[in-house]
């Protein structure tokens, strides 16, 4: 369905997101990067969306093991808005670089 909200009309933002959630659940990793892109570039003057998408962005990088990459994009999910829970939790659970975790 949000595959075809896109080809009826490719402006709308809120279809590029959900579709990046849908397959970052659906472990298509690649995919949901390719929609965030353009999430991010079409939700750039929307703050609490550009968060959410930065905020999955970190959740596909922990995923890859990209643990740094994943904290600076959780760090920019929270810039872009500070009530985001799921980049404030990601980045209470991460283990701090150079200790090992538990």
């Amino acid at each position: 369905m949000l595959e075809r909200a896109i080809a009826v009309d490719a402006r709308v933002p809120y279809a590029y997101y959900f579709l990046a959630k849908a397959h970052a659940a659906a472990n298509h990793p690649a995919l949901a990067n390719r929609f965030l892109d353009r999430a991010e570039q079409k939700l750039a003057g929307e703050p609490y969306w550009r968060s959410e998408v930065y905020a999955l962005r970190g959740k596909l990088l922990a995923q890859e093991g990209k643990s740094a990459a994943a904290e600076a994009s959780d760090r920019r999910a929270l810039e872009a808005w500070p009530g985001n829970r799921a980049a404030a939790e990601a980045l209470t659970a991460a283990p701090r670089r150079g200790k090992e975790a538990p």
